[in-house]
C-alpha cells in the first residue's frame, strides 16, 4: 500500500511528466493571433517548465532519491554558465532586453534559464531507460507529425522550402536535425526488431524533411555528424580489420563528396547540378562572401570593442548598426537581431566570460559521454553514446551558421537531462538537508506563486500581444477600433511593452502607406502612437529600430497636429545619429517635409536616402516616392522618368500613393497610358483603394471616356460616399 509520501511523489512526478509532454507538443502549435509563432511556442514552453519547476522543488525537498549530485560535471557547468549570464547582465547595453529578449526571439537570460532547468528537472525525475524511451518516442512522433505537415504543405502550396508548423524553414530544419539523432539513439537501444524497422522509417522521414527545408547549415551539420559517427566507429571498432574498413569508407566518402562538388562547380558542368534537390544545390554552390561573413565581421568588431562582458544578449542589432558597411548587402534584410552564428552570439553578447562558460558546458557534455563510454559494457550502450555524440556534433556544427531557438533548445536540454541521468556519478556524499514533509500549505503557496509568475511574465504578455494583433488586422478598416485594441494591449506594464509598441507603430505605418492624406478618424490613433513610441525611444536610446519607429509615429501625429513636427524632426535625426549609413532616417525627414509641403527639402532628403540605399527594394520604393513628389509638384513627365527607372526587388503595384498625384499631373486630352497602366496594376493589389479609384476616374475623364468615369464614380460612391462627394466637387464639376 502506498504511503502518503509515495502518493505525493507520484503526483509531483505526474505533474512534471505532463508538463514535459505538453512542452514537447508545442511544435504542433500554430496561430495567427500573435505576430510571431516562435513567441507563442516559447511562451507555452516557459509556462510548462515553470509549473514543472514548482513540482520539482517539492519533489526534491520531500525525497532525497530525486536530488541531484550537484558535483556532477554537467550540473556544475550549467550552474557556471547561468552565473556567467547573470554576471554579464549589468554590463549589457540594454539589460532589460538581454534579460527578457524580444518576442521574435525569446532567448534572453530569462528564456535560457528555463531550458537549463529542463535538464535538471528531467534528470532528477526520470530514472530508467524505459521512461526516457517513452519521452523520446513521444517527441519523435511529434516531429513525425511536423514532417507530414510539411510534406502536405509542399504538395498543396508548391513552396520550395518547407517550414511546416515552425514558421521558418531554418527553424524546421534545426528541429528535425535533432530528432534524426534522437531516432538513432532509440534505434541503437531498441530490442524489438519491428520497432527498429519503424524507427528506421521515421529517421528516413526526418532526413527527407531536412532536405526539403533547403537549409544549408543543418544539412551540412547532418553530413558532419554522420562523418563523426564513422570516426566513432573507427576508434571503437574491436578489430584492426574493421578499423581499416571504416577508415576506407570515410576517406572514400570524403573524396567522393569533395570531387563531386569540385566537378559540379566547374563552369562547364554547372548545369548538371540543376537536377539535384535544391538543398544540395545551395550547399554545392555556396558563396558566403555576400552573406554571413559580413555579419560575422561586424560581430568580431563588436567583440573587440567590448571583449570582457560583451554588449549583452539580444543586442546584435546595435553592433550591426555601428559597424555596418553600406557596400555589404546581407540577406536583403533590414533588421539584424542575430548574427547567424551561435558562437558570435555568445561571444558578442557575454564576452569572454560567457563564452568560456559556454565552452565549459560543452566540454562537460563530451567528458560525460567519454565516461559513459568507458563504463559501458554492452555494444548497444556504446552505440547509444555515439548517437548522442553525433547529436551534439550536429548541434555544434549548425551553430556555425545559425542561432539557438526555443523549440530546439527544449529538445537539446532534454537530451542533456538524459545524459546526466545516464552518466556515472562521482562518489555520493551524505545529503545534509533532511527530507521535508511539504504538507498541504507549502505546495499550495508554491503553485500560487509560480502560477502568478507564469501569468504576469508569460501568459499576460501573450494576451496583450494578441490584442495588438487584432488592432493590426483591422487598422485599415477602423482606426478607432484598432486604437481600442492597442490601448488594451498597453493598459498595464510588462517587460514586452516596448515590443508591443513597435508592432503598433508598424501597424499605423499601413495607414500612412495606404493613403496620401490623414484619415479623419485617425487623429487619436496618431497621438496615442506618438505618445507610446516616445516612451520606447526613451527606454531604448541606442536602438535604431525604436528611434526610427518613433520618428514615423511623430510624423504621423504631425500630419494631424503641427505641434508634433519638431518631435518628428528630432526623432528622425536621432535615427540618423545611430545609422547615418542607412537610408531610413533620410527617408523619414523626406516624408515629413513632403507632407508639410516643403518640397525642396523633401527632394533633397529623398535624394540622400537614395544615395544610402543599397538594397534593391529600398531603391525601388524610394524611386516611386520621388515620382510621387515630382507628380505632386505638377511635373508629369518628370514623374514618369522616375517611374521607369529599374525597380528590382520592388513591385510598383504595392505602392498606391503615386496613382492620384500622377493622375492629377497628367495632361488633359491625352490617353496618359503610363499613368493608367500604373493605376490599373495597383488596383489589382489594392482593389478598393479610394485614391486609386479616383485616379482612374480622373485619367478616364482626361481621355474623354465619360461612361467609364460614370461607372467608376458610382463604385466610389458605394464604397466611400463622403470621399466620392468631395472628390466629385473638387475635380469633376
Amino acid at each position: 500500500m502506498r504511503t502518503k509520501k509515495d502518493q505525493f511523489e507520484m503526483w509531483m512526478k505526474g505533474i512534471i511528466w505532463s508538463c514535459a509532454i505538453l512542452a514537447l507538443t508545442t511544435p504542433l502549435l500554430t496561430t495567427t493571433t500573435v505576430p510571431s509563432i516562435t513567441y507563442a511556442k516559447a511562451t507555452f514552453i516557459q509556462i510548462f517548465i515553470e509549473i514543472a519547476c514548482a513540482a520539482w522543488i517539492l519533489l526534491i525537498l520531500s525525497s532525497q532519491k530525486h536530488r541531484l549530485n550537484w558535483r556532477h560535471p554537467i550540473i556544475l557547468a550549467i550552474g557556471i554558465f547561468l552565473l556567467a549570464l547573470l554576471v554579464t547582465l549589468p554590463f549589457s547595453v540594454d539589460p532589460a532586453k538581454s534579460f527578457w529578449s524580444i518576442e521574435m526571439r525569446m532567448m534572453g537570460v530569462f528564456g535560457l534559464a528555463h531550458y537549463l532547468l529542463v535538464a535538471l528537472i528531467l534528470a532528477s525525475t526520470i530514472k530508467t531507460w524505459a521512461n526516457w524511451r517513452t519521452l523520446f518516442l513521444y517527441s519523435t512522433f511529434v516531429c513525425l507529425i511536423v514532417d507530414l505537415s510539411g510534406f502536405y504543405q509542399m504538395i498543396t502550396t508548391g513552396i520550395t522550402r518547407v517550414d511546416s508548423t515552425l514558421g521558418n524553414p531554418l527553424y524546421y530544419a534545426a528541429y528535425v536535425l535533432l530528432h534524426i539523432f534522437i531516432g538513432l539513439l532509440l534505434f541503437t537501444r531498441e530490442k524489438n526488431l519491428y520497432w527498429k524497422y519503424a524507427l528506421a522509417a521515421i529517421i528516413s522521414f526526418h532526413i527527407v524533411g531536412l532536405i526539403l527545408a533547403n537549409s544549408r547549415g543543418p544539412l551540412l551539420a547532418l553530413i558532419a555528424a554522420f562523418g563523426s559517427g564513422i570516426l566513432f566507429y573507427i576508434f571503437t571498432a574491436n578489430s584492426r580489420r574493421k578499423k581499416i574498413k571504416y577508415s576506407i569508407i570515410l576517406i572514400a566518402l570524403i573524396a567522393l563528396m569533395a570531387g563531386s562538388v569540385y566537378w559540379l562547380r566547374l563552369p562547364g558542368h554547372r548545369d548538371a547540378g540543376q537536377f539535384l534537390p535544391n538543398a544540395f544545390q545551395r550547399v554545392i554552390y555556396l558563396n558566403l562572401q555576400h552573406e554571413r561573413l559580413f555579419l560575422w565581421n561586424y560581430a568580431w568588431q563588436g567583440f573587440t570593442e567590448k571583449p570582457i562582458a560583451g554588449w549583452g544578449l539580444e543586442n546584435s542589432q546595435m553592433v550591426v548598426d555601428k559597424y555596418y558597411n553600406p557596400d555589404d548587402i546581407v540577406f536583403g534584410e533590414r533588421w539584424h537581431n542575430r548574427f547567424h552564428n551561435q558562437y558570435f552570439e555568445i561571444l558578442n553578447g557575454t564576452g569572454v566570460i560567457g563564452f568560456a562558460a559556454y565552452g565549459l558546458l560543452w566540454l562537460s557534455l563530451f567528458y560525460a559521454l567519454y565516461r559513459k563510454y568507458r563504463t559501458s559494457e554492452e555494444r548497444d550502450d556504446k552505440l547509444a553514446v555515439g548517437a548522442v555524440g553525433m547529436l551534439f556534433v550536429a548541434y555544434l556544427f549548425q551553430g556555425i551558421t545559425m542561432f539557438d531557438l526555443p523549440v530546439s533548445m527544449l529538445v537539446l536540454f532534454s537530451v542533456i537531462g538524459y545524459l546526466i541521468s545516464e552518466t556515472p556519478k562521482d562518489s555520493e556524499r551524505e545529503n545534509l538537508i533532511p527530507e521535508i514533509n511539504p504538507g498541504v500549505i507549502m505546495p499550495v503557496i508554491l503553485f500560487i506563486i509560480i502560477s502568478l509568475l507564469a501569468y504576469y511574465f508569460s501568459l499576460r504578455p501573450l494576451q496583450k500581444t494578441a490584442a495588438e494583433m487584432k488592432g493590426h488586422q483591422i487598422i485599415l478598416n477602423s482606426r478607432p477600433a484598432a486604437l481600442g485594441y492597442f490601448q488594451e494591449a498597453l493598459s498595464v506594464h510588462d517587460p514586452y511593452n516596448d515590443d508591443i509598441r513597435l508592432w503598433m507603430s508598424s501597424a499605423t505605418r499601413l495607414v500612412d502607406q495606404y493613403l496620401t492624406f490623414p484619415m479623419p478618424d485617425g487623429a487619436e490613433l496618431a497621438y496615442f502612437t506618438a505618445e507610446q513610441m516616445a516612451i520606447t525611444a526613451q527606454n531604448k536610446p541606442y536602438d535604431s529600430q525604436a528611434q526610427l519607429f518613433n520618428a514615423f509615429a511623430q510624423r504621423f501625429a504631425a500630419s494631424y497636429n503641427p505641434e508634433y513636427r519638431q518631435a518628428a524632426i528630432e526623432a528622425a535625426n536621432a535615427t540618423l545619429a545611430i545609422i547615418p549609413q542607412h537610408p531610413e532616417g533620410y527617408e523619414e525627414l523626406a516624408e515629413l517635409y513632403f507632407a508639410l509641403g516643403e518640397y525642396e527639402l523633401a527632394h533633397d532628403y529623398f535624394q540622400q536616402a537614395l544615395d544610402h540605399a543599397f538594397r534593391p527594394a529600398d531603391k525601388g520604393r524610394l524611386q516611386i516616392r520621388m515620382a510621387s513628389l515630382i507628380a505632386t509638384q505638377g511635373d508629369y513627365e518628370g514623374a514618369l522618368e522616375w517611374m521607369i527607372k529599374p525597380h528590382n526587388g520592388f513591385d510598383q503595384a504595392k505602392e498606391p500613393r503615386l496613382a492620384l498625384p500622377l493622375a492629377i499631373a497628367a495632361p488633359d486630352g491625352q490617353p496618359n497610358q503610363e499613368a493608367l497602366d500604373h493605376a490599373i496594376a495597383v488596383l489589382k493589389v489594392h482593389n478598393t483603394h479610394p485614391e486609386v479609384i479616383e485616379a482612374l476616374i480622373l485619367l478616364y475623364k482626361k481621355a474623354g471616356n465619360e461612361q467609364t468615369v460614370a461607372d467608376n464614380l458610382k463604385a466610389l460612391y458605394q464604397l466611400y460616399p463622403a470621399m466620392a462627394r468631395e472628390f466629385e466637387n473638387q475635380y469633376l464639376k
